[in-house]
């Protein structure tokens, strides 16, 4: 795989973070560009015992990562602002009896062990890709603000351009300096976790004691040379994080293979899974070779689709004054829909609308669409002048 591909430089970075934060326990007191820099020289180290041991011991790094990170992250502040408004305040102060304040307090508690542990395994794991690159701290872009601070680093790998991570620090009350998001080459992590949150907590009808919101937590994008495994959900969001990586190698000149294993994949939706296989289209036209492996049940039934015709009468019943077109050859289907009732709206708007009109078929897997285009009256007649 191109080695210079934005898959590959995200894999190197999220490793970063783990060393970070893996040796920053006890050096509270510096400033944060120090903490950053001392801290970072200090883990490399451990970087390297780690790979001697972790195959017949896992949970041994495992337990050592969780040990230091509770001393680093504000996991309680992180989780509360992954869950939204499911933990906010005025949702807090809404309720009315004790039992439903102690619940809803519960609630956030569980969820808060569920993401600290599912933080811990996939960056324990991301540990052991480390490979020694230079590190730096860029003083001009780092700030301290009050009680919080940014921090820059930039790593030096194999690519011409350094990977760029953006730390976001906040002090408590005792002075300690917190971790409390991370951007890493321009993906927000708590925006990516916070989306996911919102979309299981969706799937539930925010039923937040159901099992199945907990996939989102161990959500986890792990490339390895030609092979990027997806573990937890497959949703638009995430679906999105995967395009994000793979452009530079999509629109890069080489002709290159790679995988994409999906048998972790815990819950999938049908706009996120309609996206990767769009992908797949977009890199066959560039010649990669993409190929899906490990495909869990709950996803192939997603991509068994009734006669066009049943879909098409399905969506001209549900969509008020639509007109709509399907093809496809039996394996790749697309979709036209020309409505009034996108005016105004998003592309992603446009598609939601479309694809909740078949939420029930969707459901049960009966039907699946992979491409689709929604266009209004006026654009359909420009489209076509």
């Amino acid at each position: 795989m191109n080695s210079s591909s934005t898959t590959a430089r995200l894999a190197r970075v999220a490793t970063i973070l783990l060393l970070w934060l893996a040796g920053a326990a006890g050096a509270a007191a510096l400033a944060p560009d120090q903490l950053v820099n001392q801290t970072t020289e200090r883990v490399i180290s451990l970087a390297r015992e780690a790979k001697g041991y972790y195959d017949k011991d896992p949970q041994r790094l495992n337990q050592q990562v969780e040990s230091v990170m509770r001393d680093v992250v504000d996991f309680d502040g992180f989780a509360r602002g992954v869950m939204g408004t499911y933990a906010s305040e005025q949702k807090f102060k809404a309720l009315k009896t004790d039992t439903e304040r102690a619940a809803f307090q519960a609630r956030i508690t569980k969820f808060t062990d569920i993401f600290r542990r599912g933080l811990v395994e996939t960056y324990a794991k991301g540990l052991l890709k480390f490979n020694g690159q230079r590190i730096e701290t860029v003083p001009g872009r780092s700030s301290v603000n009050g009680n919080t601070a940014t921090v820059v680093q930039n790593v030096y790998g194999n690519a011409d351009k350094p990977y760029v991570i953006q730390y976001s620090l906040r002090q408590d009350n005792g002075g300690d300096w917190k971790l409390r998001n991370v951007i890493i080459e321009g993906v927000n992590l708590g925006q990516t976790y916070r989306n996911q949150f919102a979309s299981a907590a969706e799937q539930y009808g925010g039923d937040l004691d159901r099992q199945g919101w907990r996939a989102m937590t161990t959500t986890a994008l792990s490339p390895a040379s030609d092979t990027l495994s997806v573990s937890g959900v497959l949703d638009f969001e995430t679906t999105v994080q995967l395009l994000a990586q793979g452009r530079e190698w999509i629109e890069s000149a080489a002709p290159a293979q790679f995988t994409i294993d999906l048998s972790r994949v815990e819950y999938s939706s049908s706009a996120g899974l309609a996206l990767l296989l769009e992908w797949l289209r977009i890199a066959e036209v560039k010649q990669k070779q993409v190929a899906l492996t490990g495909m869990p049940a709950h996803m192939q039934a997603l991509v068994r689709v009734g006669g066009l015709e049943q879909l098409k009468q399905l969506l001209l019943s549900r969509l008020d004054n639509a007109e709509v077109e399907v093809t496809g050859d039996g394996r790749h289907f697309d979709i036209v829909v020309v409505s009034d009732a996108f005016v105004g709206l998003s592309p992603l708007k446009k598609q939601q609308l479309v694809y909740g009109a078949l939420q029930a078929e969707i459901a049960d897997g009966s039907v699946h669409a992979v491409n689709m285009k929604t266009l209004t009256r006026a654009e359909w007649q420009r489209l076509n002048a």
